[in-house]
């Protein structure tokens, strides 16, 4: 590699730092003018740069309330923060090139196949398209679905507005809603079809693009299978990414529920007086909605602190590669298991499915991992700093849920001071973009090993 001259890889990181910061301060400036207030008032700066920087990282942390501070404009300008911060600002420029017929480079290819965690840039283009119509179709299905009960609730306008607002935020695990005084939709807590649809859009957002694609081809082969046309798709032929993201995210959704449901049975303030079926709904809700997306359907500050651990927790993990949700994802906590049982076991192999995996995969998982972890401790850190007064485990929960792009609170966000604001914004920032893209894209750049050098040992315990 010349002197100076960037690889692909770093300039695809440096690529997407800078197109996310691009979109964060244009959605600063939007926000800020005066028709995007609701009273038709200046934004300060600072509130614009939280609001702007929480829509595009898709986190749902917010010192203004959305639905009522900002007008129709206001929001509306966050509703498209949040669908470029969801699909990312590569993949939304890359289809921009698209549309016009511009054909796309091995470059641009290589910053989406980066931007969507996918291994190798093959089938980018495809995999562009396909991204975009799952977006629309379940964001679409979602409104309708929706449309049931705010179209009664707020009339047709609101109603509709509502509606589509919010499914464009849940399947982008966004947490942004419009119900007004910070309330999120506690008052949905026992409503089936809001609680279904709305898990069912995070779930699906935060599944990847890639797995769908994948479950698409398999649905397919299993009606051509069953019309005798071709041969069926075994469960085994899914790639070992799909079984894993998929049983994965199964699990983190039961056993958290269940755990919840425990917790919280006999807490009057959160599920304690709620019939049976609204304990179910709220504990499930409450399992789903920390991987990655800050819809709450009770208040965080009322809960448990079991519960608020496990959540946090959920909020560390999130959701899996290449979607809309953030956290180290399902894959890189299942990999760095399976490291911690290979040493445990004296196996020099990672091994998962019957399959062994890749020596760089497992380095870049204990990377994410480790750096995931060392970035919100310095969050906590700072925040405690800024934040003296306020009770640890609020902080520790906010840092965890803005390095989670989660977006649930217990009350600190619309606290925070000028200085705990910056902090919270980085942290969003560096959770969406990625630690390992900043670093690795700005500090320690790659470069050629032209020797070996002798290898030693030290003492570790």
């Amino acid at each position: 590699m010349a002197k100076g001259k960037l690889d692909p890889v770093t300039e695809a990181r440096r690529n997407i730092v800078m197109g996310f910061l691009a979109v964060i301060l244009t959605g600063t400036v939007l926000l800020m003018l005066p028709i995007s207030q609701a009273q038709g008032k200046l934004t300060n700066f600072l509130d614009a740069l939280f609001t702007s920087t929480s829509a595009v990282c898709v986190t749902g942390l917010v010192v203004k309330d959305t639905g009522t501070y900002f007008s129709f404009f206001g929001q509306l300008i966050i509703l498209l923060l949040i669908q470029i911060g969801g699909l990312g600002y590569v993949t939304m420029m890359t289809l921009i090139y698209l549309a016009r017929g511009d054909q796309v480079g091995l470059r641009q290819k290589i910053s989406v196949a980066v931007q969507l965690n996918k291994p190798d840039f093959g089938g980018v283009t495809n995999l562009l398209l396909f991204s975009l119509k799952v977006s629309l179709f379940f964001e679409v299905i979602g409104a309708f679905l929706l449309s049931f009960r705010f179209i009664p609730q707020f009339g047709p306008v609101e109603g509709l507005w509502a509606s589509i607002f919010h499914s464009v935020s849940a399947f982008n695990n966004a947490g942004f809603d419009i119900m007004g005084g910070f309330k999120s939709l506690i008052d949905y807590v026992s409503d089936p079809l809001v609680n279904i649809t709305i898990m069912g859009l995070i779930i699906a957002g935060g599944l990847g693009f890639i797995v769908w694609e994948e479950l698409l081809e398999y649905s397919k082969s299993f009606i051509a299978g069953l019309k005798g046309e071709g041969r069926r798709m075994k469960i085994n032929d899914l790639s070992i990414h799909t079984r894993i993201v998929i049983s994965a995210t199964v699990v983190l959704i039961i056993v958290p529920a269940i755990m919840l449901l425990i917790f919280e049975w006999v807490n009057p303030h959160t599920i304690g007086n709620l019939p049976l079926s609204g304990k179910l709904w709220a504990s499930l809700f409450q399992a789903v909605t920390p991987r990655t997306a800050g819809f709450a359907t009770l208040d965080m500050s009322k809960m448990m602190l079991p519960s608020i651990l496990l959540i946090t927790f959920l909020m560390f993990v999130g959701g899996s590669p290449g979607g809309t949700a953030g956290g180290i994802k399902t894959t890189t906590f299942v990999v760095v298991l399976q490291y911690l049982q290979s040493i445990m076991q004296n196996k020099k192999a990672v091994i998962l499915r019957s399959r062994r995996i890749a020596e760089d995969t497992v380095r870049l998982a204990l990377a994410i991992f480790i750096l995931q972890l060392i970035t919100v401790s310095i969050s906590i850190l700072f925040l405690s700093i800024a934040m003296p007064n306020s009770p640890f485990e609020d902080i520790f929960f906010e840092a965890f849920s803005a390095i989670g792009t989660v977006g649930l609170s217990r009350g600190l966000t619309t606290q925070l001071n000028s200085l705990g604001k910056v902090i919270i914004i980085i942290t969003m920032f560096m959770g969406r973009v990625g630690t390992i893209s900043i670093l690795a894209g700005y500090i320690f750049t790659p470069t050629r090993e032209l020797y070996t050098l002798p290898e030693d040992d030290i003492a570790v315990s």
